[in-house]
């Protein structure tokens, strides 16, 4: 596909010809000149193509009478889009049609849904050495040039537009010394609202700004983790894409067609209707498809071991569960957020004997609200203190010390390893069912709870940690409204690279002070843990118990 956009960095397009006008960033889609001559990079033939972007009212069935059709002309062939008229500039994307579609074939609205999403090509600023300046520019095609740096590399930043990206040196293992670069406007970008997609864009905006995850999309790291085909990748790939006009494209607001058409063959029930969703399922999903399509041990089964014995030993136990976890479980989402365990302690009320039994780390740490809790720390102490009674028809089947059968039994949960990104959700929703199970009312629990921007962890846990856990808040959800599915989500991020917080809510990007960041409508927090400067970061593998958030030797292997 041939893809043309006005880059945020310029002013306007270069004409081919001096008396043909050029396109100033102030104007709209109805201001737009016709008979525009611009140049752009084709990534199809690897050269600087020469286009004709003209403007025509839209008057196709299906598209609203306020859209402009954007038509490129080039080789002979036409390529439409259909905007609003009152799309800056800067917005202005123009796209070949699938080969099954005729050429000059207006799409209807559910066709363009489903369209490839473009890439954000650069264009050349005007001057009176135009012709130099093209010569130049296609000098520096791959076609014309060999052994040079690849176009797609991030740190030609003259071609790209783009600043360098620096990152700590704790996360050289993840990226691998790979180069990154953003655009002057990277991490400052909109999501524009499909109707009912507020839930999903407040959760994609937060992951993004979780800044290892999105630099190992963006240094394109992930490519080497990938063993299954394209056919099976389909997310991974329109994921990264994503990040890459979230953080390279440098224009203010991203249209994620490509992405919603993944999303809608991967969960489409979420998309059906105008219903709005809970943000919760969308970050379930979205975690979900892209932990096993970049999981290197999908195939196996897990084994958690036998876990009985004292405390003394809880560490070497957990440390064995966890080798047979990352025996079916290597990704990012692995290494970054679900790098922790859960431990769960079921005591015998007979005779008070207690074994521990070591879980993986959910996808995110649900916490309750009561009329006791203020904080976050509150609200942890809420969940770490219950203690869950066993049912009748869920009695310990036998005491290992006492050897009772059918014992009655407490359980209760608590923190033996917290995850180097730790994702909270406060359970601000409280169910009502009937007899069936079936829900018959959702109340929402409107209490404020407070978060600090950087929270010490070292609190919530009695087990050993090789780094300090101290944590900075790099994304917030919030909702408005009184039920998960009505009312709206907007989401507020740091960003690592300035230290400042922005509000996201859909495509309106805002500056936020610190004492705005935490509001009383929060529902999801995202945090952070400080780099270590003596401890490097370790991707998590079986083999390898120094990479393990555990104090064990290499013996363990061998035990």
């Amino acid at each position: 596909a041939i893809f043309v956009k006005v880059n945020r960095a310029c002013s306007s397009f270069e004409p081919i010809r001096s008396q043909t006008p050029s396109l100033t960033m102030s104007q709209t889609l109805e201001d737009i000149p016709a008979g525009t001559r611009v140049q752009a990079y084709c990534h199809t033939t690897g050269r600087m193509e020469n286009f004709v972007v003209t403007t025509e009212l839209c008057n196709t069935k299906g598209v609203e009478p306020d859209h402009i059709t954007v038509v490129c002309e080039t080789g002979g062939r036409k390529y439409r889009k259909h905007f609003p008229k009152s799309l800056r500039c800067e917005q202005v994307v123009s796209s070949e049609p699938s080969n099954n579609q005729s050429h000059g074939t207006d799409k209807t609205p559910d066709a363009r849904r489903n369209s490839k999403s473009p890439d954000h090509l650069p264009v050349r600023k005007s001057s009176r050495a135009s012709e130099r300046r093209t010569s130049t520019a296609r000098s520096n095609t791959p076609d014309s040039r060999a052994g040079d740096a690849d176009d797609s590399d991030p740190m030609n930043q003259q071609k790209e537009g783009l600043t360098p990206w620096m990152m700590h040196h704790y996360w050289d293992e993840l990226l691998g010394k790979k180069p990154l670069a953003m655009s002057n406007r990277g991490g400052r970008t909109g999501l524009t609202n499909y109707g009912n997609t507020c839930w999903l864009n407040a959760i994609l905006q937060c992951l993004s700004h979780v800044e290892p995850f999105t630099a190992y999309f963006l240094s394109n790291k992930y490519e080497e983790d990938l063993t299954c085909d394209r056919e099976q990748r389909k997310f991974v790939d329109a994921y990264a894409d994503l990040q890459r006009q979230l953080w390279q494209s440098g224009v203010e607001i991203v249209y994620p067609e490509q992405f919603h058409s993944i999303c809608n063959d991967y969960f489409g029930w979420l998309f059906e209707g105008k219903q709005q969703q809970d943000a919760s399922e969308g970050f379930f999903f979205i975690f979900d498809a892209l932990h096993r399509e970049l999981n290197l041990r999908a195939s196996g089964k897990q084994e958690m071991g036998d876990q009985h014995g004292n405390e003394r030993e809880d560490e070497r136990r957990a440390a064995k569960a966890w080798m047979h976890h990352l025996a079916v479980n290597k990704s990012v989402v692995q290494d970054l957020f679900l790098t922790g365990q859960l431990r769960q302690r079921v005591t015998c009320l007979v005779c008070n004997h207690t074994k521990s039994k070591f879980d993986p780390w959910p996808d995110r740490l649900a916490l309750p609200i009561t009329d006791d809790t203020n904080t976050l720390d509150d609200c942890f102490h809420e969940w770490a203190d219950k203690v869950w009674p066993f049912e009748n028809e869920k009695l310990w089947d036998e005491c290992e010390d006492c050897h009772g059968k059918n014992v009655a039994a407490q359980n209760q949960c608590d923190i033996w390893k917290m995850p180097p990104v730790l994702v909270v959700q406060l359970n601000r929703f409280d169910t009502i069912k009937n007899s069936k199970g079936e829900v018959i009312q959702v109340n929402k629990i409107t209490r404020p709870i407070k978060a600090d921007l950087r929270w010490d962890c070292s609190r919530m846990t009695d087990s050993p940690h090789k780094e300090a856990l101290m944590y900075k808040l790099v994304g917030v959800v919030d909702h408005w409204g009184s039920t998960p599915t009505s009312g709206h989500y907007v989401s507020t991020c740091l960003h690592h690279q300035s230290g400042v917080y922005y509000r996201f809510n859909d495509g309106t990007v805002t500056q936020v002070s610190e004492d705005d960041v935490v509001t009383r409508d929060a529902y999801f927090f995202f945090y952070q843990r400080d780099e270590c400067p003596h401890i490097p970061f370790r991707r998590q593998t079986a083999r390898r118990p120094s990479s393990w958030p555990h104090n064990v030797r290499q013996s363990i292997l061998q035990s």
